[in-house]
């Protein structure tokens, strides 16, 4: 273990100290292994010597937990001291996974991340990966359509792979965010159910050791079983963080594969292993993305639909309708409206020379402040010339028309 992170046990408790990451989490969850085989039911995890934590770790042993919270056992957590990382573990659903009976589940409506979130079956892991990208599209400014794309893909194809390879009883756990600074999406999907190299081992008994299993399963076109998938999710993951010059790490069994622009790719035997499997993808938009060159399976470039086409209608001239009212939890305030217009302003990059139809239809009263916040700031971003062309308001209250207009002048008068 490294130095600046330590466990400790006392009875039915676990002691967690320091920076926990993914190289040290197999450790706690073999501390856990520990207390639950020695007869403790109850669990307790101490967290308030923790100083620093992230989803890749976290999400893991949330999935693993609830494995165990499955057989009976009972688990307790005292949260960090450290105030950050104490509304970090409520914000992002790791309390509440851990202890839900002490721990309500997260309300947290921010933007740069959701909280974890943990899917059974296919329709949870649909609603799962659009709330993720729902979340990326209004978050990230300057969003291009390749990276776009290559997030959905990537999130749609692990957690698919849950549903359909894992056998896992608990589902899968997944959870996005955005470090805007970086400008780089970091999402990662966790299961306890069988490993890669167990349903790998099922149908190609060749395979040796757990690391062969895993370094065969980035390769591309390998599956367990080719009726249920064509073995490209995490294949494509890999090619997508080459290309993006983004993170890859996956942790499986007795074994784990790495992959980063520095040291390229390798893999590992663990001598702690992870009883399911954790897949965490770092990928940076801060530079162009040929996801087609990215995306190539059997020499056939592939581009992905995405959620953009899926979710918003087009007319018949092909323009882009926008409801606000399927867009907004409220329309009184400009927290509310910062995310309206950054989905506006990431469909006129992504859909370049397509106008947008905003459909105003539904809404009884709108403050001036978020009439600004949108349209007003958005006139000045993207100019009066391309604002009037590209931007229509249609089935629009006369009032809220003026209030609009009004917006729209100010902002033209002052800038930002």
């Amino acid at each position: 273990m490294a130095k600046d992170f330590y466990i400790d046990t006392n009875n039915g408790e676990v002691i967690v100290t320091g920076v926990l990451d993914s190289r040290n989490f197999k450790f706690l969850l073999g501390a856990i292994h520990s207390r639950a085989k020695a007869g403790f039911q109850d669990v307790d995890i101490d967290f308030s010597g923790l100083t620093r934590c992230g989803p890749t770790s976290m999400i893991a042993i949330c999935a693993i937990i609830d494995r165990y919270k499955r057989e009976g056992y009972c688990f307790y957590c005292k949260l960090p001291e450290d105030d950050k990382l104490k509304k970090l573990f409520k914000n992002s659903n790791w309390a509440f996974f851990i202890n839900s009976e002490e721990y309500s589940q997260s309300a947290y409506k921010g933007h740069t991340q959701i909280p974890a979130k943990n899917f059974k079956n296919d329709v949870e892991q649909n609603d799962t990966v659009n709330a993720i990208v729902d979340s990326v599209l209004a978050s990230c400014a300057d969003f291009k359509r390749d990276h776009f794309r290559a997030i959905e893909w990537s999130i749609n194809e692990i957690t698919d792979n849950v549903i359909n390879h894992s056998e896992s009883k608990g589902g899968g756990f997944a959870q996005i965010t955005h470090f805007s600074r970086k400008k780089t999406l970091h999402f990662t999907v966790a299961d306890a159910g069988l490993s890669i190299p167990k349903t790998l081992r099922s149908s190609k008994k060749e395979i040796a050791n757990d690391v062969e299993a895993l370094d065969l399963a980035i390769r591309e076109g390998v599956t367990r079983d080719s009726s249920i998938g064509q073995g490209n999710g995490l294949f494509g993951c890999w090619r997508l963080a080459v290309e993006a010059g983004g993170e890859l790490e996956i942790h499986s069994g007795h074994a784990s594969v790495i992959y980063s622009p520095n040291s390229g790719l390798h893999s590992r035997r663990e001598k702690v292993p992870f009883t399911g499997t954790l897949v965490s993808l770092k990928l940076p938009y801060d530079k162009p993305l040929d996801i087609m060159s990215a995306l190539q399976f059997r020499g056939v470039p592939h581009r992905p639909v995405d959620y953009v086409e899926v979710k918003y209608e087009v007319d018949v001239e092909g323009n882009i309708i926008f409801k606000m009212i399927d867009e907004s939890r409220s329309f009184g305030s400009r927290q509310a409206a910062i995310p309206v217009r950054t989905k506006l302003e990431n469909l006129l990059n992504m859909n370049v020379g397509t106008t947008i139809l905003v459909d105003l239809s539904g809404i009884p009263i709108m403050s001036s402040s978020y009439a600004d916040e949108v349209f007003g700031k958005l006139f000045i971003n993207i100019g009066p010339l391309s604002f009037t062309q590209r931007i229509k308001f249609i089935k629009i209250d006369s009032l809220i028309k003026k209030l609009l207009d009004r917006a729209i002048l100010q902002r033209s008068q002052t800038g930002l």
